[in-house]
């Protein structure tokens, strides 16, 4: 079967301080919605051919060629489409939670208003933002992750990851045709409800709430959780049945590069998926395919998502089982095994 092309998307971590450090807003999408039914997620959405549109880069605060540096923009692709990403990003958040990231600062009244408009069709974002004289602030949105919906899916996205604080002052204003409830919530509380059962994350939610736990305020996003360039992945093969590669770590600088292992020749178990990326996922199976192996097994020494992140692509790939030590999955959304 023939993988569904996965189509660019934006997505926003909204945080704002709270009593335990940061919280973050989480969205639970409608039971009826085609895609991610019944989940918490972030606000977000694709990436539309309008946001493009030369009034909206005029008026980012952003340039074109900045923003395909915050995003190390592949060199054959356009690179206003990086802007476009951030551009998406902010337009999906005033549609989905009523909140405009521009300059100068919008009344509560003026983004409802738009939000409302905006979902009925009555108004184009460029046009608003271009007539009622606004900058978008593209430079507070925070790069911090990018993700792939895995290739068996019927609907794929190529998702960036973005980390804003609520504006001063900014009041929420749902679209209840996207967004069926929300909550506040600091990441570690987040990560318990998901544990408990109380709430159903995706992947790159739990992953991306696992990275936030470590930062308490917004400079410490800035500082320590920025996604940087992807390093080339290098393969060791260390012995007879036993090779190492290293990828991208969904750590940010301070984290260390994510090494997976392959144990095994004709049964290869992986051992710490940690890059999910398309590249490096690729360069696993087709190092496993060379030696005449299959994938029969991924175990998870750790469910720090420098070890876990690559894994439920992995498993969607290859149908093999997911297993941790005990304890492991209650702090994963995906079925796992648990041992010892």
């Amino acid at each position: 079967m023939t993988a569904v092309v996965p189509r660019p998307a934006a997505t926003v971590v909204l945080v704002r301080p709270g009593g335990d450090g940061l919280e973050v807003l989480l969205t639970r999408r409608p039971d009826t919605m085609a895609f991610a039914a019944g989940l918490h997620v972030f606000p977000g959405g694709r990436v539309d051919p309008g946001d493009a549109d030369p009034r909206l880069i005029a008026r980012s605060r952003l340039s074109i060629e900045q923003a395909a540096a915050r995003l190390d923009w592949p060199a054959d692709r356009p690179p206003v489409e990086a802007l476009a990403h951030h551009v998406a990003a902010l337009r999906e958040l005033v549609e989905e939670v009523g909140v405009l990231l521009v300059e100068p600062a919008a009344e509560p009244g003026v983004a409802h208003a738009a939000r409302a408009a905006l979902a009925a069709g009555e108004l184009e974002f460029a046009r608003f933002i271009d007539e009622a004289g606004l900058t978008l602030a593209t430079d507070r949105l925070i790069p911090i992750a990018r993700w792939t919906t895995p290739r068996t899916y019927p609907r794929r996205f190529a998702a960036r990851f973005f980390v804003a604080e609520l504006p001063a002052g900014a009041e929420l204003d749902v679209d209840p045709r996207e967004v069926a409830a929300h909550r506040w919530l600091s990441p570690r509380a987040a990560l318990r409800a998901m544990a408990a059962g109380d709430i159903a994350l995706w992947p790159p939610t739990s992953t991306t709430l696992q990275r936030l736990e470590r930062a308490e305020t917004i400079d410490d996003i800035r500082t320590n959780l920025v996604l940087g360039p992807e390093p080339p992945i290098t393969i060791e093969r260390l012995a007879g049945g036993l090779v190492r590669l290293t990828g991208r770590t969904v750590l940010g600088p301070t984290g260390t590069p994510a090494n997976a292992y392959l144990v095994g020749l004709e049964r290869v178990v992986v051992v710490d998926p940690g890059d999910p990326g398309e590249a490096f996922l690729d360069a696993l199976e087709a190092e496993v395919a060379a030696g005449g192996g299959r994938i029969v097994g991924i175990v998870l020494t750790h469910v720090d998502p420098g070890h876990v992140s690559g894994s439920e692509e992995l498993r969607a790939r290859t149908g093999a089982p997911i297993t941790c030590g005990p304890g492991g999955g209650g702090s994963l959304c995906w079925t796992v095994d648990e041992v010892g």
